[in-house]
């Protein structure tokens, strides 16, 4: 890690100068970065006393007109004066900062890093406070700049904390990760942060009747029907459906007939925006986007929750792992639905339920959902830093609701 990950670095280090340039780059040891006065005042209150010792250091993270924006209380040792440091401390907006450790190897070092920086970063983010900007993210909940370990964060808006649950990253294949906050229980988190109550309160209203529901399996697989049918309350659904056509869609559109104001619950392969039928030789025999199954949906009056289990074969192409995510199929699913369902009044239920310590449920409200509630179900990969998401369970809401 060195500064070269600064495409360039503008250091503002004379003391005649009030304010330092907003460049495409700057590094800035010096009370303001013009344009941003306000902003630098109000986060200064929120990190509070300045700091020279990096086991007390405080970051805001957000951007400015699209581009990172840090601000921190450490005033850094200066290279030329050997037992000073910074009269103000060190702000970045840089187009070139793309992690946390990058802002803050820039934050401490004054100069050319020395050889074990690595570690002193590590050390600073082992005790950093970080505040995140509510405009640090986007409504998934991804971070602007990405970050290689788990961090404690807080949520900022107008130099403000924000009260939220317990924030978490969800390290993903691709950088940068995800932020997520725990909004029951150990394993259902809601994304974007500071949404969680409004979150669980969405699939809270969204009943879920564990002895009036529907269901219909899209899985062409022996043993995943043979586990279907062993499991009382699944088969009882799947019986209230009663003799399906010949022809998927006309199947799927029976199946829908058949649970208008129900719940119908759909477990199938996605791959991709579709939920597509495979046989055992891997061949397509139907497949429909998932937008035109939400619009069916609707248009049968029906609240559908779409099981969709990531295909293995996806799964090992987005992880380049195996392990528990690489292992996790169809019957599996159907056993985990069957033990949630005992005690689920609502779909916030059957999402509680369902999450443990190795299925985490990641809920998102309609905003983030484009119109819909519901949640995405990551486990870790083994031997991997990230997880990978191993099916997906959407809630729609009723006609005219």
């Amino acid at each position: 890690m060195t500064c070269k990950s600064l495409a360039v670095r503008l250091v503002c280090a004379l003391s005649m100068l009030l304010a330092c340039a907003a460049a495409p780059a700057t590094v800035c040891r010096n009370p303001y970065i013009d344009g941003m006065e306000t902003v630098i005042d109000r986060t200064k209150t929120l990190l509070g006393p300045d700091t020279t010792d990096i086991r007390r250091i405080r970051l805001f993270i957000s951007s400015d007109e699209g581009v990172p924006f840090v601000q921190s209380n450490f005033r850094s040792a200066n290279p030329d004066k050997p037992g000073e440091f910074s009269d103000y401390p060190t702000k970045i907006r840089d187009k070139g900062v793309d992690s946390i450790e990058s802002a803050l190897l820039n934050i401490i070092f004054w100069g050319t890093p020395p050889d074990n920086a690595d570690a002193i970063v590590r050390e600073a983010l082992d005790h950093a406070e970080i505040f995140v900007d509510s405009k640090a993210f986007d409504q998934s909940g991804r971070l602007h700049l990405t970050v290689e370990r788990d961090i404690k964060v807080r949520l900022a808006a107008k130099g403000q904390p924000v009260t939220t649950g317990e924030l978490k990253l969800l390290h993903l294949k691709k950088p940068p990760p995800a932020l997520t906050e725990v909004i029951s229980g150990c394993c259902v988190r809601g994304r974007p942060p500071g949404h969680g109550t409004r979150i669980m309160a969405s699939l809270k209203e969204r009943p879920f009747k564990t002895d009036d529901f529907t269901f219909f399996s899209m899985v062409v697989d022996s043993g995943t029907t043979a586990t279907i049918m062993a499991l009382p309350a699944l088969r009882s659904a799947t019986d209230r459906i009663g003799t399906l056509p010949e022809r998927w869609a006309d199947r799927l559109d029976t199946a829908l007939t058949r649970s208008a104001g129900k719940n119908l619950v759909v477990m199938g392969h996605i791959e991709g925006k579709d939920v597509v039928v495979t046989n055992a030789r891997q061949e397509v025999l139907y497949s429909i986007p998932i937008a035109q199954l939400r619009a069916k949906a609707r248009e049968h009056n029906v609240d559908l929750l779409l099981l969709g289990c990531d295909t293995a074969a996806f799964i090992e192409r987005e992880t380049a792992g195996l392990g528990i995510a690489g292992l996790f199929n169809t019957a599996a699913a159907a056993r985990k639905l069957e033990a949630a369902l005992t005690n689920s009044s609502s779909v916030a239920d059957v999402v509680t339920n369902m999450a443990s310590t190795d299925f985490v449920f990641v809920a998102y409200e309609e905003k983030g959902g484009y119109g819909y509630a519901g949640a995405s179900v990551f486990a870790k990969v083994a031997g991997e830093s990230h997880t990978a998401r191993i099916f997906r369970l959407l809630a729609l809401r009723k006609k005219g609701q």
